[in-house]
Formats: structure tokens, sequence, C-alpha cells
């Protein structure tokens, strides 16, 4: 196996490779094969310790991603439907409001019509004043004042 085609099994660049071996202080010459030039069976065990790690990762990270996802498709799904439901309280808000704006107009009507009908049903109130502007009450007013109780008739 080559450099190439283990960074390929690996899904990643053949810069990586390098850069990860000179990180970790591996020299290149000790994992491949003097003669062929390709990796030894020890250069690919020390490989799968460097990146299965990293794979291992990046299936955690895609599975987390898709999750995050899926949550994020459901979370639109109910983005719409609640502003949907928005939509319909504002819409059964304003017809509320019409139906009490029609109800205290109805309420002002009945209170009109029954203030009429009293004003035709009961006579008109009775002005008990005297000339001066004084309120007389229903007893002063047969009794009269002291010029009556004196010289009146009766």
């Amino acid at each position: 196996m080559t450099i190439k085609q283990a960074a390929e099994g690996y899904n990643i660049s053949v810069q990586a490779i390098y850069s990860r071996l000179k990180k970790e202080g591996i020299a290149l010459e000790t994992l491949k094969d003097a003669d062929t030039g390709e990796l030894t069976a020890n250069a690919e065990v020390i490989l799968d310790k460097l990146f299965k790690d990293k794979q291992q990762k990046h299936s955690s990270l895609n599975s987390t991603i898709e999750r995050l996802q899926e949550d994020i498709k459901r979370l639109n799904v109910e983005n719409v439907e609640l502003v949907e439901k928005l939509k319909r309280l504002e819409n059964e808000n304003a017809e509320l409001k019409q139906e009490r704006e029609r109800l205290l107009t109805i309420a002002q009507q009945a209170q009109e019509l029954h203030k009429a009908a009293l004003e035709r049903l009961l006579p008109p109130p009775v002005d008990n004043t005297t000339p001066e502007g004084q309120s007389v009450t229903g007893a002063q007013a047969k009794r009269g004042g002291l010029f009556t109780r004196l010289f009146g008739r009766g």
C-alpha cells in the first residue's frame, strides 16, 4: 500500500498524512519498505492508530449533523404550523372585536329604546319649584307657607 492509497482509504489528503506524521514525530522513511517503497505492515498499524480515531469522530459528527438536520426540518414544520395558527388567531381576534363592537351598538340602541319606552309610559315630572326657584316637597306644597296657614281658607 502506498501513501496515496492509504489517504484514499481514510478519505483524507496525502498532505494530511505527511503533516500528521510530522506532528507525531514519525519519520516517513521508517514506515516505507526500502526495496518497494510501499508502506510496511507496521506502518499500516501506525496509520490506523492515527486516522481510525479521526474516522470514528467523522462518523459520529455525521450522525450528529444528520440528527440536527432532522431536528431543523421538524422545527421548520412546527414553525409553519405555529405561523398558520397565529394567523388564524389574529383573524379570530379581529372577528371578536367586530362582534364586540356590534354588541355594544346593540346594547346602546336597547338602552335608548328602553329610555324612550319609559318616557312614553311615565308622565312627565311635575315642577315643584316656587317662583324664587326653591324646590318644594309634596307635603309643603299642600300645606303652603306661613301666610297661607294664617290667612288661608280652610
